[in-house]
């Protein structure tokens, strides 16, 4: 038998809990190897609705899911488009947290 994958929950309220340790360990050498060939680090986004986040309990899944996945460079914050495998990353972007500016890092 074949065990279905189990969706994401996150309970008792603790919606901090995510993301885990591996995940943070796994961006974190994501973002070295990208920042070390001055490369995208392309990531999907999506948004879930959330009917009810006192009750403690989150389902993120396919049912759940409310807008078509978007990709973009975590790092520049730029959308991919055709031929942007060949354009160099323009590096990671910083807010200026004085005036909300936001800004790519020298």
């Amino acid at each position: 038998m074949t065990r279905r994958p189990e969706p994401l929950v996150v309970g008792t309220g603790e919606v901090a809990i995510i993301p885990t340790e591996a995940v943070d360990d796994q961006l974190d050498k994501l973002l070295a190897a990208a920042r070390a060939t001055n490369s995208h680090l392309w990531c999907a986004l999506t948004s879930y609705h959330v009917a009810d986040p006192s009750r403690g309990v989150l389902v993120l899944d396919r049912n759940t899911m409310i807008s078509t996945p978007v990709v973009g460079c975590y790092r520049c914050e730029t959308g991919w488009r055709p031929g942007m495998q060949d354009v160099p990353c323009e590096g990671d972007v910083e807010e200026d947290e004085s005036d909300g500016a936001v800004g790519h890092a020298d």
